[in-house]
Order: structure tokens, then sequence, then C-alpha cells
């Protein structure tokens, strides 16, 4: 991406390390027709200069093929236009999530956020020209969400319903915005309310979680890391958890240190450094503990009967070690339900 005059130093650097992600992105998807020209026909309308630069209909076509979420198919620009926005759910750094309503049911939408503190910082900082430039780090945010969603399927992870690609631009109204993206709704997961679960029934959110864990370790992509793990990036629909935030993960597996060594947040883990020099299975160790932390500690071992505590602290010891991977943990929590 050529830099633009106006943009600060720090904006040019946030735009190269986006535009880094999105070349992995490409990467895997040239490996399915269609997707290809997808992307680098995204990548090139967000480049251009000009506002009111047309769509071209073939990438939101493309992205919406061969996918039935529950419609007969894919919400397209037409029908997220006639979306009623309700309230706002959350407000990040980049995005907005607000509620919406199509047809009877209730949706997520999510959008560049205007509000958000990224964009905030670009418009005040008295360098930009166009709001438009401030607006593109958060509709590349959203436009990558859409293509991870688009190549993920797992029940723990949120549908995607619906996607609208315009412009590089960001409006309040659902009808002008540049990169809309709509998902099944849920209600946000709290930590403390899990905890007022019984304890077969957090069991069964951590055999979710860790089913999860085991399908992004062999996912399509790649092995899919969550380098930010926090339980507002999940939510509940129906009894099952379901990761409703993607647009940080990233599928390459880290590079060994200078030392040849595969460390996490400075520390080592046992895991070798491979011929290649890429740590292989560090997203998966690093996930494992990102979510030991999070959920599978405190959900596993408050009110655990004590016949079972024995077992749990062995299981959640071998995690911690790196002895044991998602689906074996999945196995042997769901022998806690027999």
């Amino acid at each position: 991406m050529q830099s633009t005059p106006s943009l600060s130093s720090k904006d040019m650097n946030r735009i190269a390390e986006l535009e880094n992600v999105i070349t992995k992105l490409q990467e895997q998807i040239l490996m399915a027709e269609r997707k290809e020209q997808a992307l680098r026909t995204a990548i090139d309308i967000f480049e251009a200069k000009s506002k009111k630069k047309p769509l071209l209909d073939s990438l939101n076509e493309s992205l919406r093929e061969e996918h039935e979420p529950g419609w007969t198919e894919l919400l397209d620009c037409r029908a997220i236009d006639s979306i009623k926005i309700a309230k706002n759910i959350a407000e990040g750094h980049t995005k907005t999530v607000q509620e919406g309503e199509l047809m009877g049911k209730r949706v997520a939408v999510k959008s560049a956020s205007i509000k958000g503190k990224d964009v905030k910082r670009c418009l005040e900082d008295g360098l930009h020209k166009k709001d438009g430039e401030c607006y593109l780090l958060a509709n590349y945010k959203v436009l990558k969400e859409i293509m991870v969603l688009r190549q993920l399927n797992h029940r723990n992870i949120a549908n995607l319903l619906g996607m609208c690609v315009r412009s590089e631009n960001s409006s309040p109204a659902i009808t002008e915005r540049g990169v809309t993206l709509v998902v099944e709704i849920g209600e946000p997961v709290q930590l403390h309310k899990l905890m007022e679960m019984d304890w077969p029934s957090r069991v069964q959110i951590c055999i979710q979680l860790a089913a999860l864990l085991e399908y992004l370790a062999e996912s399509s992509m790649g092995s899919i890391a969550l380098p930010d793990v926090r339980d507002e990036q999940f939510v509940m629909i129906d009894n099952t958890i379901k990761l409703t935030d993607v647009d940080d993960i990233f599928a390459t597996e880290p590079n060994c240190d200078n030392s040849m060594k595969c460390l996490l947040d400075g520390k080592e883990t046992g895991i070798k450094c491979g011929s290649s020099k890429k740590c292989n299975g560090l997203n998966a160790f690093s996930n494992l503990q990102r979510l030991m932390a999070v959920f599978f500690a405190p959900l596993l071992k408050e009110g655990c009967p004590t016949e079972k505590q024995e077992e749990v602290d062995a299981i959640l010891n071998k995690v911690k070690n790196g002895e044991m991977d998602a689906g074996s943990m999945e196995i042997l929590l769901q022998g806690f339900l027999k």
C-alpha cells in the first residue's frame, strides 16, 4: 500500500501491520476459487483515494456464495439496509456492535466505530485531511473479520449471517456504511455469571471451549492463535458458548527467538524450534494457556466435587505444563458428565 502524505507515522505503521495480516489471509484464500479476486478487489477498493469510487458487486457476491446460515442465503447489502438498529451492544477501539432486527430475528451488526478510540485519536490529531483516512484502519478490521468467518465453520464460532462492502467510509446510517458485518447475536459472556452455574454446566462450557481450541489448532487456515482472550469476546446462544470477535486472530506459527527457543510471554515453553525456524504447536499451546487463566481454572476448580478434585487438578497441571492438548482435555472432561 502506498503511503499517504497526510497520514502520521504511527498510522502508517499500523496500516503496514494490517497489510501483513491481509497478505497472510490472501495466501490462504488463494486455495479456493473466487476468494483471491474477492480479497484483491477489497484491497483495491480500500487503497482507492476517491471516496466515491464505485464498488464491484462481484466482491459481495463471491463472499456470499455457498453459505447457508439459517436464512436461505447470506444477507446482501439490500437486506442489510433493511435491518432496524435497536441499540448499541459494545464499543471497541475500532468497531461498534449493535443489536438489530430483520424479519423478526435479532442479529448483531458490526461496523467501523466512529466513536472508537483509534478513530477518535486519528480525527483529533489534526494531520488528516479526509475523515475516510481515519476509518480506513477500522474498516480493514471489519473486512478481516468477514474473511475469517467466511473460512471458519464450528458450532462454537458465531455464524456469519451477512456482509456488505461499499467503500472505505463510515456512517451512523446503516445504508451508508463502508463495511458492515452481520452475525448471530447472543448474550455477552461474563465470567461471574458463568460462575453462578452449577458445576456440571460449567464443565460443559469447558468441554465446548476445548472443542473450539482443537478445531482452531487444525483449521483450514492453519493453526489459529487467539492473542488476547477475554470473556467479552464470547457470547452464549442456546447454552452454547461462541467466539464472536475474531479480527485479531492470526494463523501462522511464531518464529523462534534468536536463541532458537520458543517463548510465550518471555518464558520457555518446551516446544522445539523447527527446521523452518518456526515454533510449530506454539499457537495451540498459547490458546490453552490463555483460556486456562480466563475460563478453565476458575470454572473447573470452584465448587468442584471433592471426589473429582484430584482428577481436575491433574488435568489442569498437564495443560499448564504442555503435557495435554485440547482434544485430550475434551475427552477427559466429558468423562465427568457420564
